[in-house]
């Protein structure tokens, strides 16, 4: 990496997403390689979300998911609300099967689907806000953006989207965040090789 270049705000997401999925996962192997990113999330008091678990999809199934999905986000424009809805439960279900992956492409796709479905998007300020599309019992809750919630039932059936402005904050937040503060060796400009410096860091700590 370039160390005079800053990095990208797609790629500062993608890491930041990474980030407090190990804070999440192994809290104390943040600690030790980005004390200072770690202080952070303390100071910011953010504890885990209900996980969304294991889908369990089968390599049909996940296929099936992606194809319907896809054919959904070709029509875009033309969806109803309802097929908004439905789509977002595929891509939801896809989310779930592994929690702790980024996912930047499949987040992004299932974000327009929220916007199409509630016309909710994410913001830093105002009021929560919440949008019922279903009935059921939720047992399930997908995280599409910090922020942004799919609460679902135990199938998959979505039953309500919520925006929290404040997670959206936070997240923008730790965005700005990540390329600065020291590691456990003092180094003091994690940014200059920040891409060898995380995958070594997070992937292999």
């Amino acid at each position: 990496m370039n160390s005079n270049r800053d990095l990208a705000n797609y790629d500062k997401e993608i890491l930041t997403r990474r980030i407090l999925e190990v804070h999440y996962a192994d809290p104390g192997r943040l600690r030790r390689f980005v004390p200072e990113i770690a202080d952070l999330l303390d100071e910011l008091g953010l504890s885990p979300a209900l996980p969304a678990g294991d889908s369990g999809l089968t390599a049909g199934e996940r296929s099936f998911h992606q194809e319907e999905l896809k054919q959904a986000l070709k029509t875009y424009r033309n969806l109803t609300t309802e097929e908004a809805v439905t789509a977002l439960e595929h891509g939801a279900t896809i989310l779930a099967e592994d929690d702790f992956k980024p996912k930047p492409d499949l987040r992004e796709d299932v974000l327009k689907l929220v916007r199409k479905a509630t016309g909710i998007r994410p913001r830093k300020s105002g009021k929560p806000a919440e949008c019922v599309v279903g009935e059921g019992n939720i047992s399930r809750m997908v995280p599409v953006v910090r922020g942004i919630d799919l609460h679902l039932t135990w199938e998959f059936k979505l039953v309500k989207v919520t925006l929290d402005p404040e997670q959206c904050r936070i997240f923008d937040q730790l965005t700005s965040f990540v390329g600065s503060g020291s590691d456990f060796e003092g180094a003091t400009d994690v940014a200059e090789n920040h891409d060898d410096y995380f995958v070594e860091a997070i992937e292999n700590g």
